[in-house]
């Protein structure tokens, strides 16, 4: 009997931990500076990176040359929009087939097919760990 009891015990430290890496993202994503409000076209990517709140990065600015595309194409013009967009999301979810920890925020946002829009980004759930913007997508 005592050694059922530590088996379950150890299975649910494990499950504890492991679901913790498939946390969302425990920072909100609050952008900042004075180019919150200019127009993706007029945006660099270094000014874009400056904005991105602390717990947050964009390696390689595929999600920006993402946002500035098909977040022009659907009404989001601005970072500043793109923000309000993502704190208005319907959901924030463990991403369908993909890596561990990675994840959608999905907003209400949809293109001709019905398809919502999603910010599709990595967070491990670690102590220092930060969210990682991968793409804007259907």
């Amino acid at each position: 009997m005592r050694q059922f009891i530590r088996q379950l015990m150890v299975m649910a430290v494990f499950i504890i931990i492991s679901s913790s890496a498939f946390a969302q993202c425990r920072t909100a994503f609050r952008l900042s500076g004075s180019n919150v409000n200019k127009e993706w076209r007029r945006l660099t990517g270094a000014q874009w990176n400056r904005m991105l709140p602390r717990g947050w990065v964009d390696k390689g600015f595929h999600f920006y040359t993402r946002a500035k595309t098909r977040g022009r194409d659907n009404g989001v013009t601005t970072p500043g929009e793109l923000e309000s967009e993502i704190n208005r999301k319907i959901e924030d979810k463990a991403a369908d087939g993909g890596a561990a920890g990675r994840r959608e925020i999905v907003l209400n946002i949809k293109n001709g097919q019905n398809e919502p829009l999603k910010v599709i980004y990595d967070y491990s759930g670690r102590k220092n760990a930060k969210c990682e913007l991968v793409t804007l997508t259907y």
